[in-house]
């Protein structure tokens, strides 16, 4: 059965087919079209939209399906869901024989990767790297790892990031032995510094909104500050009710990859605020109808006809 997702995933995915092929378009010279892309928390081939039913590519149909193609691909999960990827992925691409999916938890088989690649002499290439965990699930020791893989090259491994800084007052609040909570943040950081956001929190010398800035804005700091990433770019997402969910980190040293995503992200956020508004009016159809009332315009036309802020992306260092 399917996965169902809310219009966020659909907004976040379509970002991700908006980039790759700009990224292996800007590859093809100066590589000779020699691309890697490594998707850490691949997940199943499609899910299902939540309010629409309609089927959703995953990252891993639309990375295979990017032109011009990446030259390998790495799907990493867990092993059941592996399993079936796999499954599917043959009976989908039955005469493709550039990718693989990883079995287990990417944060231990990473490496394993990385020397297969160092072994095939491709530690030179333009790289993606995906994390697109659920919580707090990529360590931070992984993104070391891949910022490390090509240090000595011009432009270390792309990281494009799912920091879920919504999540962490829900680990640190959770039932039972809060250090354990404390740990995993930890992890995720790579530093306990977040404990100086936590406390400002506590003696609510920062808001819950100021707190959730400050740490994806530590996130995006050490990704500059402490593993040299030239630049980095947070996008915002939200739910249908305009709550903040997590934030899509984009790392890079290439200029080109930072102005084409700085585009891409203005554009994502004006069409994440028109679905947001059309999942608003899709959710008020469906309580009217259970009462019998019946609306005259479909949710897309009552979105577009309601009034609302003009939503946009612009650049900030952290």
């Amino acid at each position: 059965m399917a996965r169902t997702w809310g219009f966020w995933t659909l907004n976040k995915l379509d970002i991700l087919s908006a980039y790759l092929p700009a990224f292996t378009t800007a590859s093809r010279t100066k590589a000779r079209g020699t691309t890697v892309y490594l998707d850490l928390f691949a997940g199943t081939p499609e899910g299902t939209e939540r309010d629409t039913g309609h089927p959703i590519s995953s990252s891993v149909l639309r990375a295979l399906n990017t032109t011009p193609r990446f030259s390998r691909h790495y799907f990493f999960e867990l092993p059941a869901v592996a399993s079936n990827l796999e499954r599917e992925l043959a009976r989908r691409y039955p005469d493709r024989d550039d990718y693989r999916v990883v079995s287990g938890d990417s944060n231990e088989t990473i490496d394993g990767v990385l020397a297969e690649l160092r072994a095939v002499h491709l530690d030179w290439p333009p790289m993606f790297a995906f994390l697109d965990p659920r919580n707090l699930g990529a360590k931070w020791t992984t993104i070391e790892r891949l910022a490390d893989f090509k240090r000595r090259r011009p432009n270390k491994v792309e990281l494009w990031v799912l920091c879920f800084s919504s999540a962490i007052p829900r680990v640190l609040g959770g039932e039972g032995d809060v250090s354990v909570g404390a740990e995993q943040v930890t992890t995720f950081y790579g530093t306990d510094q977040w404990q100086a956001i936590t406390d400002g929190r506590y003696e609510n010398a920062l808001t819950a909104a100021e707190a959730r800035e400050e740490y994806v804005n530590l996130y995006r700091w050490r990704l500059e500050k402490v593993l040299d990433y030239r630049v980095t770019h947070a996008f915002e997402v939200k739910n249908t009710s305009g709550s903040p969910l997590y934030h899509l980190i984009l790392a890079t040293d290439n200029a080109v990859g930072s102005r084409i995503m700085s585009d891409i992200y203005r554009r994502a956020a004006r069409e994440h605020e028109a679905m947001r508004h059309e999942a608003l009016e899709r959710r008020r159809i469906k309580r009217d109808e259970e009462r019998g009332w019946r609306s005259l315009f479909d949710a897309e036309e009552l979105a577009a006809s309601s009034p609302r802020e003009e939503a946009g992306y612009r650049h900030e260092p952290p």
